[in-house]
């Protein structure tokens, strides 16, 4: 059974067989997408992913939250008002950093609207891509909003000392990402398939904050954003980095369909185990470690990884790619092989 891109990778998602597992392709900066492009003879990034068998397009809105001008050298101020640095995009400084009040909130001359957003560019670009799975809407990271605003340290304590008030700045922020995202997937209709949202809630040990911090300020405005995507019939993706396998049972309460990146060198995050606990309800997207194996491991070790990932999933519910993007100390031919070895053992015709 032949079948195209977004076929395989809806059934994929789905937990149906597949003729080979799906693919996705993440890096981190310009320069690994530049040396891919290279490496395997192309032109162009589309021509790259057609050639290393990419079957996911990303069409998520994150550019239009940075300002590609440059405020001062090497920093720049973001939407929010937020001074980052341009390689890396730290906060230079947190603009809500004094925050005491709902008059702070209320006085704060940076708040975006959603008519900043350009929802046409993504649907233009998404229209380029009818054969593929679409991962599309606004990428909405509030947590993450909120602590280049006002600070961690800050919004930790405030979550604790002022609980009420963190509630009020949050609802600011995710009220704008539902805004922009009701005005995305209006425009999208059925040409994007997966809400692809992110933000991070772990570490390499554990969470950044506790379940029960967790329970109180994230679930029920993750819930808000789900149910939205839902609502316009899309599968969830949520991206977190870390471990995070605490909090997975209440992604899956409210309603997440699949976890991305799967980082396998975080504690309890091994893929097979995490399977194990939730592979009945959740696909997983990523997985191949490239925080070490890509980097360090050997060539046997890469492949034996590969070969053993995709024996996991004779029946869907997986996507394979890497546990992060792309750092720019891997090196360009293992990344080409990985997806080269990923094509080969992910076949599931010749079984």
């Amino acid at each position: 059974m032949f079948m195209n891109s977004r076929e395989r990778v809806m059934a994929a998602v789905r937990h149906q067989k597949v003729d080979r597992i799906p693919m996705f392709m993440d890096c981190t900066t310009l320069d690994v997408t530049e040396a891919l492009i290279k490496g395997v003879g192309c032109q162009t990034e589309e021509e790259m992913h057609k050639k290393l068998q990419i079957d996911c397009r990303w069409c998520v809105c994150m550019d239009d939250f940075i300002s590609r001008n440059a405020y001062e050298e090497g920093t720049f101020i973001d939407m929010w008002g937020v001074e980052k640095t341009v390689y890396g995009g730290i906060p230079a400084a947190h603009p809500l950093s004094h925050l005491e009040s709902v008059e702070d909130i209320e006085n704060y001359d940076h708040w975006p609207s959603p008519d900043q957003i350009d929802y046409d560019k993504y649907i233009e670009k998404m229209k380029q891509f009818q054969d593929y799975a679409v991962f599309g809407g606004m990428w909405s990271p509030f947590l993450e909003q909120a602590t280049m605003l006002v600070g961690m340290e800050n919004l930790m304590m405030l979550m604790y000392d002022d609980p009420e008030l963190v509630d009020i700045l949050l609802d600011k922020i995710v009220g704008f990402y539902l805004e922009c995202n009701r005005r995305m997937f209006e425009k999208a209709g059925d040409l994007m398939q997966i809400y692809f949202m992110g933000d991070d809630y772990g570490t390499q040990n554990s969470l950044l904050y506790s379940p029960d911090m967790f329970r109180r300020f994230i679930k029920p405005r993750l819930k808000r954003l789900y149910d939205l995507a839902k609502s316009y019939g899309y599968v969830v993706q949520q991206h977190s980095c870390g471990s995070v396998v605490k909090i997975v049972p209440d992604l899956i309460e409210i309603g997440l369909d699949g976890l991305h990146p799967i980082q396998v060198s975080a504690a309890g995050m091994e893929l097979k185990e995490v399977k194990r606990q939730f592979g009945e309800q959740l696909y997983f997207a990523g997985s191949m470690d490239a925080m070490h194996l890509l980097i360090d491991g050997t060539d046997e070790e890469v492949e034996e990884r590969i070969q053993e990932t995709m024996s996991l999933f004779d029946n869907g519910g997986f996507i394979f790619g890497p546990s992060q993007g792309f750092l720019p100390e891997i090196p360009t031919e293992r990344i080409i092989k990985m997806y080269e070895l990923g094509y080969r053992y992910g076949n599931k015709e010749e079984k």
